[in-house]
């Protein structure tokens, strides 16, 4: 059976997984920043609870920079700052506002050697922004610096999210052997070392945050579905789909982002083995599970539209793609403005 080029929403998808997966690293913790992301806030011991997040994150966030500027705060410390911020607008799907934060972070960041995991966290998530915008060589440019630093620091867990973040600018450039390699090793790593917990969990403004333990093992396995489904390796590709939706039924809750990123997966990989009414079915439910978790106008419920849309123009149901076609157009035009401009469906043909 012949495999299809994997499409541009599924790359998008791919890279947005990383709102739900990477996170800052904890350098400086004080009562200055003690509303910030959960995740930026643990410590050995903490506790696994959700903080509240106000109703105005960013300008609370910008507060927070306008004061550290104004106490001369450390450059490392406000870029810091900065990179919450932009992780926050990337978290509501606002792009511009969340690179035009990163490109503030990362010069600040970079004059602290002890600032070199916050660094190479934030050239990791500026890349998501980049692939989101079909900006590939931009993306593979800054992830591969990431990269290269998370090797200088040896950590070996930072390494294996490094190895998951460059195999998804690959599967980009169609290199799919070079992504399914990277995919590879950090599997082999994680399957070996998990990942720690993190703190991360739902709230009314982020409800894509959830207990993050194997986020970067279920989005390699993710990475190696269309790696290797692009490479004719079928049923390979088929068991990685399989792994990846029980690593989420296991350990992560019921219809988590997690969960539905899993489905979205098994419904391709089902889709390409032939398994056409099973696949059906579990594409349908990722779309749902997503849809619920994040409403209407989400990017990501956007672009698991399309997806199945890919689904439906396959199997040439003309009926239910007009019918689908209606409701990505209804979408659009009840899509927040602050939403991602770039999300419909993108000239570079990732697949």
């Amino acid at each position: 059976m012949s495999t299809a080029r994997v499409s541009p929403c599924v790359l998008k998808r791919l890279a947005m997984i990383w709102l739900i997966v990477t996170a800052l690293p904890l350098v400086f913790f004080d009562g200055a920043i003690v509303y910030a992301r959960p995740a930026m806030q643990s410590s050995p011991g903490a506790e696994h609870t959700a903080k509240p997040v106000p109703a105005t994150t960013q300008q609370m966030y910008r507060k927070l920079i306008q004061e550290a500027e104004q106490r001369n705060d450390p450059p490392a410390r406000i870029g810091y700052l900065w990179a919450v911020l932009a992780s926050s607008y990337h978290d509501v799907g606002n792009i511009a506002e969340s690179q035009r934060a990163y490109e503030r972070a990362l010069p600040l960041l970079a004059q602290s050697p002890q600032s070199r995991g916050n660094y190479a966290t934030a050239l990791d998530n500026l890349g998501s922004i980049y692939l989101e915008l079909g900006n590939i060589a931009d993306a593979e440019k800054v992830r591969t610096q990431a990269f290269h630093l998370r090797e200088e620091m040896g950590n070996p867990i930072d390494l294996a999210r490094g190895h998951e973040h460059l195999a998804e600018v690959l599967l980009a450039r169609h290199r799919f052997k070079e992504a399914e390699q990277h995919a590879r090793a950090a599997y082999d790593t994680l399957s070996a070392k998990p990942e720690p917990d993190d703190q991360d969990a739902p709230t009314a403004e982020h409800p894509q945050y959830t207990q993050r333990r194997g986020n970067t093992m279920l989005a390699a396995l993710i990475t190696l579905v269309f790696a290797e489904c692009n490479q004719s390796e079928l049923q390979e590709c088929l068991q990685a789909a399989k792994q990846a939706d029980q690593i989420a039924t296991e350990n992560f809750a019921s219809g988590s982002l997690e969960q539905a990123h899993a489905a979205m997966a098994l419904g391709y990989a089902q889709w390409k083995t032939g398994d056409i009414s099973t696949a059906d079915q579990t594409l349908r439910g990722g779309m749902a599970m997503m849809k619920a978790r994040l409403g209407d106008g989400h990017p990501l419920v956007l672009d698991s539209m399309y997806e199945y849309r890919e689904f439906l123009q396959a199997q040439h149901r003309k009926a239910d793609l007009s019918s689908l076609d209606h409701q990505i157009k209804d979408v659009k035009e009840h899509q927040p403005a602050t939403a991602c401009a770039n999300c419909t469906i993108s000239v570079f043909a990732l697949r």
